[in-house]
C-alpha cells in the first residue's frame, strides 16, 4: 500500500486538507468553513471562534481520509495557517475568551503609539521587522492586559491558530519560525523568542510553545483524535509554516528575487531573498523563508480579497438580482469590468475596507458611473496597491520578470487584473505565472 501524505491550511474563512502520494499527484481535497465567521463586536475588534477551527479541522481531514482510504494509507500530516491571532488559553489549553484576528486593530488607537513614544517605532521593526500598525499579538497582548485583566492573568498558555492545531492533534506544543516572526514577538537577529519584547507584552516564554523548524517531526495523533480524524495514531504529525510561506514553498519562489502574489483574504506580495533585508520605508516586512538560508520580505494588502468578495456578495448585481454561486458572480465581475473603459469613468476604488488603513472609499462617483465602471474601479484600485507594492519590491531586488500568483481568487481574478494592470502600463512589466 503507498504512503500518502496530507497537508492541512487553517485559514481565516475556512479550512482546507488535500492528500497526495508521494510523487505530488493530488488524490482527495475538501473545504470546511465556519460556523460562526468573523465577528465584529465594536469598531475596529475581529474575532473569531476557537471551536470553530478545531470543528472545520477535523471535518477536512476527516473528508479527505474517506475519500482516499483506496488509494494508500496516511502516513504524515503537516499544516500552514493564518498568522498573528491571538488565543489565550488556559488549563488544558482551554480557550479564554475568542480569538482576537489578525485583522483585528484594537490597539491601534491606544497600544500602538504609547509603545512607540516609549520605544521607538525605528527600534520594534529593527528588533522584530514589524511596525505598530495596531493588528499583531505584542499590541493585543498589551491591550488584553489593559482592558481584560482577569482574562490575561488566568492565561496559562498564549496559543496561536498553528500551535493549538498541533497541540490538539499530537498533544505537543511547537511553533514554527515563519509564524512566530508575525507576532512581534520574535528576534530577528536571535531567531527566537525576544526578551525584551516578551517583557513588554508583560508574558514569560513558558507561556509560549517553543520555536522549532519547519519541517521537524513533533509527534503522532493521540490515539483518541486519530479515531475521531478516521487515521491511524501512528501518523506522523510534522511542524508547517505560515500561510503565506508555504505558499511561496510550493510555488517555487525560493530562490533571492523570485516574487510571490498571493490571493486570499489579504493580498499579501512576498519576495524571497538570500540575507535579512529591512525596507527603509517600512512597507515590506522581513521574517525567515522555510527555506533555510533564505528571508522572506512580504507586504500585505489586509483586505484586498476581503473588499472584492465584499463588493460581488453586497454590490454586484446578477442579470436576475444577486448572484447565487460564486463562481458566477466572478464571472460578471471579469465581464463587466471588460466592458467598462480604463481609468472606470474616473472612479477610483480605495481597497482598505479592514486593517490598519481603513476605512475605504469610492473617489469621485457620480450619477454617470454604471455597474460596469464600479466593477473595473474594484479591480484598478486593488491592481493599483499591487503595483505600489511590486515598485517597493523592484528596489529592493525582486525580478517582477515572472511572478507567480497563487490564491483561491488567483483564477477567476486573472483576467480583470490583467485588464487593469494593462490599463494602468504595469503588465509592461509583470508577467503573471
Amino acid at each position: 500500500m503507498r504512503d500518502l501524505l496530507l497537508g492541512l491550511d487553517v485559514g481565516t474563512t475556512a479550512t482546507k486538507a488535500i492528500v497526495y502520494d508521494t510523487q505530488g499527484h493530488v488524490l482527495a481535497s475538501a473545504s470546511a468553513g465556519y460556523e460562526h465567521g468573523l465577528s465584529y463586536p465594536h469598531a475596529g475588534w475581529v474575532e473569531q471562534e476557537p471551536g470553530d477551527l478545531w470543528r472545520a479541522v477535523v471535518e477536512a481531514i476527516r473528508s479527505v481520509a474517506t475519500a482516499s482510504r483506496g488509494h494508500g494509507r496516511i502516513v504524515a500530516l503537516s499544516l500552514s495557517s493564518q498568522g498573528g491571532t491571538l488565543i489565550p488559553a488556559g488549563p488544558g489549553d482551554r480557550p479564554l475568551r475568542p480569538a482576537i484576528s489578525w485583522l483585528d486593530t484594537r490597539a491601534e488607537a491606544a497600544e500602538g503609539p504609547a509603545l512607540g513614544r516609549r520605544w521607538g517605532e525605528d527600534w520594534f521593526y529593527r528588533k522584530s521587522g514589524w511596525w505598530l500598525a495596531g493588528g499583531l499579538p505584542l499590541q493585543h497582548l498589551h491591550w488584553l492586559r489593559q482592558h481584560e485583566p482577569e482574562t490575561f492573568a488566568a492565561a496559562e498558555r498564549f496559543l496561536f491558530v498553528n500551535d493549538l492545531a498541533l497541540a490538539r492533534l499530537c498533544g505537543e506544543h511547537c511553533m514554527d519560525p515563519s509564524n512566530a516572526a508575525i507576532t512581534m514577538l520574535y528576534g530577528l537577529e536571535a531567531a527566537d523568542w525576544d526578551p525584551q519584547l516578551l517583557e513588554i507584552a508583560g508574558i514569560h516564554r513558558g507561556q509560549l510553545s517553543p520555536i522549532r523548524p519547519s519541517g521537524t517531526p513533533v509527534g503522532r495523533l493521540l490515539p483518541a483524535v486519530a479515531a475521531e480524524l478516521g487515521l491511524s495514531s501512528d501518523v506522523a504529525v510534522v511542524n508547517g509554516a505560515h500561510d503565506q510561506y508555504c505558499a511561496a514553498l510550493g510555488a517555487g519562489v525560493i530562490d533571492a528575487g523570485d516574487v510571490l502574489l498571493s490571493c486570499g483574504t489579504a493580498w499579501v506580495m512576498l519576495l524571497c531573498a538570500d540575507h535579512l533585508v529591512f525596507d527603509q520605508q517600512q512597507v515590506f516586512h522581513p521574517g525567515p523563508h522555510v527555506v533555510g538560508g533564505r528571508w522572506g520580505v512580504l507586504a500585505s494588502l489586509p483586505s484586498a480579497g476581503a473588499a472584492i468578495e465584499w463588493y460581488v456578495q453586497n454590490v454586484l448585481p446578477g442579470p436576475e438580482g444577486p448572484a447565487e454561486a460564486s463562481a458566477e458572480r466572478y464571472r460578471w465581475l471579469n465581464e463587466g469590468a471588460a466592458r467598462a473603459p480604463a481609468g472606470a469613468q474616473g472612479l477610483l476604488f480605495i481597497p482598505h475596507l479592514s486593517g490598519p488603513w481603513a476605512p475605504g472609499a469610492w473617489l469621485g462617483l457620480t450619477l454617470a458611473h454604471t455597474k460596469d465602471a464600479l466593477s473595473r474601479s474594484v479591480m484598478e484600485g486593488v491592481a493599483y496597491e499591487v503595483k505600489r507594492l511590486a515598485e517597493r519590491a523592484q528596489d529592493l531586488g525582486a525580478r517582477l520578470s515572472s511572478m507567480k500568483m497563487v490564491g483561491g481568487a488567483a483564477a477567476a481574478l486573472m483576467g480583470a487584473v490583467s485588464a487593469s494592470w494593462q490599463a494602468t502600463r504595469s503588465a509592461q512589466t509583470l508577467q503573471m505565472t
